[in-house]
C-alpha cells in the first residue's frame, strides 16, 4: 500500500517523479534515510501520527496515514557517505589500507550514480507517467 516518495540518498528529481506516481496510484508515501552511515542516519523518515507500536504504525501506513519528513540527497551527500563507508574499511581492517589511493575516484564514480539516477527518473517518467494517468504506455 506505500511507496517510497522520499528517499535520502537520491536526487531530489527522483524523489519528486515518486510523489506524483504515488499520488496518482493512491499509495502511502514513505520515506527513509537510505543511509550506510550515520552522518546521513535519519535524515529522511516516516511518520504515522498517533501510532504507538509497529502494528498501528503498519497500520497506518495501510490507510495511507502517513508523513514523510526530512530532505532528498544528492551528489555532496552520496560522495561524503562512500569516503566514510571507505575509511571506516581502513580503519576496521588497516590491511585495506594501500588501496586508499582508490578512493580519488569516488568523486567521479558518484558523479557517474547521480547522472544515471536522472536518466533513470527522465527515462521512467516519460514511460510510466502516461500509464499512472490510465492512458495508454508510450514506449519510446
Amino acid at each position: 500500500p506505500g511507496m517510497e516518495t522520499l528517499n535520502g540518498q537520491i536526487p531530489e528529481a527522483n524523489n519528486a517523479a515518486a510523489v506524483r506516481l504515488a499520488r496518482a496510484w493512491r499509495k502511502s508515501e514513505i520515506a527513509g534515510s537510505d543511509s550506510h552511515t550515520l552522518a546521513s542516519l535519519g535524515r529522511a523518515y516516516t511518520e504515522v501520527p498517533g501510532a504507538t507500536d509497529a502494528r498501528t504504525f503498519l497500520e497506518g501506513v495501510r490507510r495511507g496515514q502517513t508523513r514523510v519528513h526530512g530532505d532528498s540527497g544528492g551528489y555532496w551527500r552520496l560522495t561524503r557517505a562512500i569516503f566514510e563507508i571507505g575509511l571506516g574499511l581502513i580503519e576496521e581492517k588497516p590491511w585495506t589500507a594501500p588501496f586508499a589511493p582508490l578512493m580519488l575516484a569516488i568523486p567521479l564514480i558518484t558523479l557517474g550514480n547521480q547522472v544515471s539516477e536522472l536518466w533513470f527518473e527522465q527515462k521512467w517518467s516519460r514511460r510510466i507517467w502516461p500509464a499512472a494517468l490510465g492512458e495508454k504506455l508510450i514506449r519510446s
